[in-house]
Formats: C-alpha cells, structure tokens, sequence
C-alpha cells in the first residue's frame, strides 16, 4: 500500500494503475484536489476494487470530490464490479443509488444474473433497485424474473417491477400486468396501466383496455369508449381508492347510464364514506335524473349534499343519520349535525351519547361539567384536523384534570393511562 510522505502524484499512480495507491489518495483530506483527481483515475481505470472506497468516498462533505466520486462510480462499468456494485444497493443513501443503477445498467448483460438474484434480496432497496435496474436491461431474461416480482410482498417492488416491464415492452407481460390491474395498492395499477399503455395500447382487448384506463384514472377515455365501460365503471365504485370512487362516479353521470343508479346510492347511502364521495356520488345521481324512493333515501341524500335546513325539517326520522355524523372526521359535518339534532329537540340518552354529542358541537364548558368520564373522548379530539377543536379539547381537559400538556396528544394519553 501506498504511504504518502509527500503530496500524491495521481498521474504517476495511474499510470502504474496503482489501485491501492488511488484509494490511498482518495483519502487524502489535505488537499480536495488530489481527492477528485484521484476518483476520476479510478472512474477512468475501472477496477472492480475500487467500488467499495469511492462508495464511503461519496460522505465526503465537500461538493466537487462528492461530483466527481458519482461520476466516478457511473463509469466504473466493468462486469467485474458487478458482485460489488449490486451489494452496495443495500445503501439507502438516494444518491448513491442513482449512481449505483447507472453503473450497473451501463454494465448491461453480465448484470442480469445478480440483479435477478438480488429481486429476492431480503433487503426492499435491493429489491426495488433491482427491478429498476433490469428494466434497463434489453435481455429476454429479465422478464419472467421481473413477472414474478409483480407477487412481491411490498407495492414498491411490485409498481417497480410494472414500470420496468413496460421499459422492456415484452408482449408477455401483458397478462400478468392485466392481473396486476387489480392490485390492493392504486400506485401499483397507475403503473400497471402505465406498462401496458407503453408495450402496446392495441394488444389489450377492450374489457382490459377499460380496467387499464380505470388504474390509470384516464375518465375522459372512458367517457369516450362509453356504454362498453359501465359495467367496470360500477365496479369501480367499490375501490379501496377513494379517488378511483369518485372519478367512475362521474364519469357514470356523464354517461347518464341507469344501471349506474342503485349502485351510486349505495354510496352515499354508506355514512362512513368520506364528503367529497358522497357529494359526487349525489351530484352524479342528480345528473342521472334519480328521485330518492324513501324517506331513508331521501335523508341520506340530503347529507350528502349537507342541507341541513331541510333535515332539521323532516325531523325525528332523520335524527339516526344525524347521529352518525356526530363522528365524522370534518368538524363543520360534526357541527353540523349538532345542531340540526339540537333543533330537531333530540336529546341524548346516556353519558356516552351525551359526551360525543358535546365534543361534536364543540360545548367544551357542558363537558368540564361531566368531567373524568368525558377525558378518553377529550384526548381523541387533540387528533383533529380542526385546530378550534384541539384547543377547545386541551383546554377543557385543563380544567377537568388541572394538568396542561396543551395539544399534546401522546403526553395525554401517557398521562391517562396512568391515571385512569
């Protein structure tokens, strides 16, 4: 190994191609020049020993050496360095990752092995780089691997391994991508539909075609194809992603198909289901030219569509709904329904009722009264969005317990936990 007495002479190292010598001066904190001449000498001599320093290199603080060590690292292409390069995807340093990709990829065929091998890698970043990685790669290898990385226990793999296949724009992985549609998690259908749009827009048939531009939330093409894609927009109204819900509700009113009606009440006749859907839900039922058919329909319609005039006028039939909303997650809803329920001359039946009722309408002094039993549904509220409802909550909670954690959800409820 090197010792250096006197500064580093990088052109005469290079020329010796004194690997250890280069690492040596790469370390040389004495002088940054010597350290970026000595990464480009290496990026330049492209020796597979030189991964492991030029990769600890990249801490250095000082931008120029940290340039040139990434540049470094992008040419260090030899299929020696492979083993190196793809063990160092572990790093979860976002810097060094782009650069190691770039290596690998430049790299190109000998990589495909250990990139395939790493897709099983216990570690999520290898496993992510990887598929990303092997997109790159023009190799009909890398597509089965790549296929069954669509299986991967974590979405970031799996939407990884979509995009990568639709780089590669293998016609086989059209089926498996058409499955991969239906994916729990919305980012792995974007990128599903994203792969097949981008292998070939015209090797899907059109029920697929349909369920593509569904993940992909393309409504306009939808409304284009029209009556063909109802059926799958209806189905759509059952998504796990509430935009993918309110997007096929739309696009439904637009089509002013029937079939989408008892579908679309069944939305909004679900309390739990978030405002923005059920005021879409309505607006679309609207558009259709629906009538609610009870009185059930008719209160849940006009929730969705927030009159609350027009509840507090149906009265003590509307006055179950109402009490749902007691617990929505928009305060204005909670408040809302406070006060139709108070006008509507509803009155709680028990403690319980009566604190969701008074933590809903915001009637902190009502609960300072009832005191401890109300504590559990105080700190609760010290998780609303609605900051008048966290300080109205941390100040009653105040009063009743002469502690003061302010807002301070977790010091609360270590606190009650206590004392309880």
């Amino acid at each position: 190994m090197a010792i250096f007495l006197t500064t580093p002479n990088i052109e005469k190292l290079k020329a010796n191609k004194d690997i250890a010598g280069l690492i040596k001066a790469l370390k040389y904190k004495k002088n940054s020049t010597i350290q970026i001449e000595a990464a480009q000498a290496l990026g330049q001599l492209k020796d597979p020993r030189a991964v492991g320093p030029l990769i600890e290199a990249l801490k250095d603080s000082y931008a120029a050496v940290l340039r040139r060590t990434e540049n470094a690292l992008d040419k260090l292409n030899d299929p020696k360095a492979v083993e190196s390069l793809v063990s160092a995807l572990k790093s979860e340093y976002s810097r060094l990752q782009k650069h190691l990709k770039l290596a690998i990829a430049r790299i190109g065929v000998p990589a495909v092995e250990p990139l395939i091998k790493a897709l099983g890698d216990y570690n999520l970043s290898v496993r992510v780089s990887a598929a990303e990685t092997l997109g790159k790669i023009n190799d009909r290898r890398v597509v089965e691997p790549l296929i069954e990385a669509l299986r991967d226990e974590n979405w970031e793999v799996r939407l990884s391994a979509a995009r990568a296949l639709g780089e590669l724009k293998d016609t086989r992985a059209v089926g498996p991508l058409i499955i991969t549609l239906k994916d729990h998690e919305s980012r792995v259908r974007v990128g599903a539909a994203w792969a097949l749009k981008e292998i070939d827009e015209d090797s899907t048939e059109l029920p697929e075609k349909i369920l593509s531009l569904i993940a992909a939330k393309d409504w306009d093409k939808l409304k284009k194809i029209g009556e063909p894609a109802v059926e799958q927009l209806i189905s759509a109204l059952k998504n796990t992603d509430q935009e993918v819900k309110a997007g096929a509700a739309r696009a439904l009113a637009d089509l002013e198909d029937k079939r989408a009606v008892e579908p679309l009440v069944e939305v909004f006749m679900d309390i739990d289901e978030k405002r923005s859907l059920r005021r879409e839900t309505a607006w679309a039922l609207d558009k259709i030219g629906w009538k609610p058919a009870s009185q059930e329909e008719q209160v849940n319609y006009l929730i969705a569509t927030e009159k609350w005039g027009k509840l507090i006028g149906i009265g003590k039939p509307a006055v179950k709904a109402l009490k749902s909303l007691l617990k929505d997650k928009h305060a204005e809803v909670r408040v809302n329904a406070a006060k139709a329920l108070d006008k509507i001359g509803w009155q709680p039946s028990n403690q319980e009722e009566q604190v969701t009722f008074y933590v809903a309408a915001g009637k902190w002094s009502e609960l300072i009264k009832i005191g401890k039993p109300a504590i559990e549904s105080l700190i609760r509220s010290l998780r609303d969005k609605n900051s008048y409802a966290r300080l109205g909550a941390s100040m009653a909670l105040k009063k009743i317990t002469r502690r003061d954690f302010a807002d301070d959800y977790h010091k609360w409820l270590s606190w009650w936990e206590q004392h309880k």
